[in-house]
């Protein structure tokens, strides 16, 4: 198969207008998780909040559920990103509006101990430059601050789906890859980093989280599945060869989809899927 050939900035571009549903709600269990380990001091009128790397507005769209009037700046690199997240947060705040900017994590454009809250929710992986990124979140975070940053050390959907569908069908191709550098799948690495750009050891934490990539159906996750395997994984193969490829997806979600319970309190069908979560205070 053919590797990735666009930026991550292009390939979040890509999948701006169907983000939320490509993820499979993962991204928002692990946002839901981020909010609850800052409650109640996110939502102190004091607090000013970044969400960087913002995507859809997940983490911000949370906030704002449990505190309306909160303080926060969204950013994101990829513009359609920014867009989305504009009109999925028109409107939930109750004082100040959410303040928006096109920008990436490694250069971000706010003075140095601007926040008391810095979130980069499945982000600095993706950054061009991971340890500028890390730093930038250290030089925007105020003293007594808390910053907190999220990877993924277990990909149900990759794992259990998408490499042994790509096998079936196309067994002589390399391996499938994800635009994941391997080394952000291990919590060392991500507590280094962070490290590294200046948080003391003993003010980091490292926890896993374990969450679901799902959706009500598997008819609908084999759809979102597709969507964002099309675009990672198969944008330039034959179509005998997509064809073949859906199939094998389909046949391999039939066996490891779970039932689950999703956010909305709904039955649903899941991939399990772990989060490395990382809270870091200045």
């Amino acid at each position: 198969m053919s590797g990735l050939k666009t930026t991550a900035v292009d390939h979040f571009e890509s999948l701006a207008a169907n983000y939320e549903a490509s993820t499979g709600g993962a991204t928002r269990m692990v946002a839901v998780h981020l909010v609850s380990l800052v409650t109640p001091s996110v939502g102190d009128s004091s607090a000013v909040i970044l969400d960087s790397a913002c995507g859809s507005g997940v983490v911000a769209d949370e906030i704002l559920k449990k505190y309306p009037a909160a303080t926060i700046h969204a950013v994101d690199a990829a513009p359609s990103m920014v867009g989305i997240a504009k009109a999925n947060l028109k409107g939930k705040a109750t004082s100040a509006p959410v303040e928006f900017g096109v920008m990436p994590g490694e250069k971000l454009e706010f003075p140095d101990a601007t926040f008391s809250h810095s979130f980069t929710n499945m982000g600095i992986m993706f950054f061009t430059n991971p340890a500028q990124g890390a730093a930038e979140i250290y030089r925007t975070l105020r003293p007594g601050g808390t910053a907190v940053v999220t990877s993924w050390s277990k990909l149900g959907h990759l794992d259990l789906v998408f490499r042994p569908a790509h096998v079936a069908v196309r067994p002589d191709d390399e391996p499938v890859k994800f635009p994941l550098p391997k080394e952000w799948e291990d919590p060392e690495h991500v507590r280094k980093v962070l490290s590294d750009a200046g948080f003391k050891d003993d003010a980091i934490e490292v926890s896993a989280l374990p969450v679901q990539y799902g959706a009500k159906r598997k008819e609908m996750l084999l759809e979102f599945m597709m969507d964002m395997g099309g675009k990672l994984l198969i944008g330039d193969w034959p179509e005998a060869d997509k064809d073949a490829f859906k199939k094998a997806v389909a046949e391999k979600l039939e066996q490891e989809a779970k039932e689950y319970t999703m956010l909305s309190g709904e039955p649903g069908f899941g991939l399990p899927m772990e989060a490395i979560v990382v809270v870091c205070r200045k």
